[in-house]
């Protein structure tokens, strides 16, 4: 079986909030399956390619809602999670109990945290009073002296093509995210298109 996790690149709460789905969903929905990875930006246009929803299961996690009926897992915090006032419909009417949506958050990996504990029994760790969300800094990566912040400062200013490549983007993920991920036997990174 195949999960395909789609999360907002180049965000550090994106990249937490991938790491953090694909524990919980090897521990409490499902432990024998392949993860592939896909970033997400905002761009003008279609911000979904329907033909990249090709896993057994495919979630979305700290991005836009996609009303794809190939969508089967869905986390957001934003104000402006939906695109149009159908997509808040359909995500209304959805019965799953697989699609999620909190703008009172300030990250979506604690929004995540919440429900999976809450309404799967899944416990992932013990939050710090350190603050994972939304951040900038005009001080280059390399200025501060905390591991997680020198590594999410050179992550969200990163505007390479394969940042969220690899495994060694995965154990920096694992490693930030508070002991929240995986190994990495099965995890795949897919290389998002260029539009």
């Amino acid at each position: 079986m195949n999960v395909r996790v789609f999360y907002h690149d180049r965000c550090f709460d994106g990249a937490c909030s991938a790491a953090l789905f694909t524990r919980f969903y090897r521990e409490r929905i499902r432990d024998d399956v392949q993860f592939e990875y896909m970033g997400l930006l905002h761009r003008a246009g279609a911000l979904f390619n329907e033909d990249d929803f090709i896993g057994d299961e495919n979630a979305i996690v700290d991005f836009k809602y996609s009303s794809s009926r190939k969508i089967t897992w869905w986390f957001d915090h934003h104000e402006s999670a939906f695109l149009t006032p159908e997509d808040a419909e359909h995500f209304e009417r959805d019965t799953s109990n697989r699609k999620f949506y909190d703008p009172g958050f300030k990250s979506c990996t604690r929004f995540l945290a919440m429900i999976a504990e809450q309404r799967f029994g899944f416990k992932p760790i013990q939050w710090r009073k350190s603050y994972i969300g939304p951040r900038s800094s005009t001080a280059p990566c390399t200025r501060t002296r905390r591991p997680r912040w020198r590594w999410q400062n050179g992550h969200e200013a990163h505007d390479g093509d394969r940042i969220g490549s690899g495994t060694g983007f995965w154990r920096a993920a694992h490693t930030s995210a508070g002991d929240c991920a995986f190994g990495a036997n099965s995890v795949r990174s897919v290389d998002r298109a260029t539009p």
